[in-house]
């Protein structure tokens, strides 16, 4: 965690990760957060840049689907 009001996520959050598998250091800042529907993501390292967008959508049964994007950018 490097900044963030609640320790939680929250519009401005930010944070980093490290997973070698999936190349350097990534910083992450949460850009946009609706809770309990929608949170979006800055992903940046020094091989790409990302944006993730989760949002989540009630449907029959009481059940519920999430819908994943991303776009990469080399």
């Amino acid at each position: 965690m490097i900044y963030s009001d609640s320790g939680c996520a929250e519009p401005d959050c930010i944070f980093k990760t490290d997973f070698p598998a999936d190349g350097p250091e990534d910083t992450w800042v949460v850009s946009r957060y609706e809770p309990p529907r929608l949170i979006e993501f800055v992903r940046v390292n020094p091989l790409r840049a990302m944006r993730y967008t989760i949002s989540l959508h009630a449907t029959a049964g009481g059940k519920t689907e999430a819908d994943w994007r991303q776009i990469i950018t080399g």
